[in-house]
């Protein structure tokens, strides 16, 4: 299905897929330790961010910090977000 959608685009579409822990380069928040500018830059570059992790996880424990933020980012700059498994309790308790 997607390869005729694909032809009607221009250039190829990148998806990079990146566990939690790896997502700091793409992370911005004032006051914390996420204040590097190129991050913000980065993650205005994204289209779409699709969120999925263990939804065993609690959205408030520290394991979920990155996650947090990358959602308040979506959040806030109205992101185009799926979200799924830990993604949708961050919807609940955000």
């Amino acid at each position: 299905g997607f390869d005729s959608i694909r032809s009607s685009l221009v250039g190829d579409p990148q998806i990079e897929v990146r566990h939690f822990n790896e997502i700091d380069d793409y992370l911005y928040e004032l006051n914390s330790e996420f204040m590097d500018p190129e991050s913000k830059k980065r993650f205005d570059y994204l289209d779409f961010v699709f969120l999925d992790g263990n939804p065993n996880f609690l959205p408030w424990h520290h394991k979920c910090h990155k996650i947090r933020v990358l959602f308040k980012m979506c959040k806030q700059t109205n992101k185009i977000l799926f979200a799924s498994g830990i993604g949708f309790s961050m919807l609940i308790y955000f």
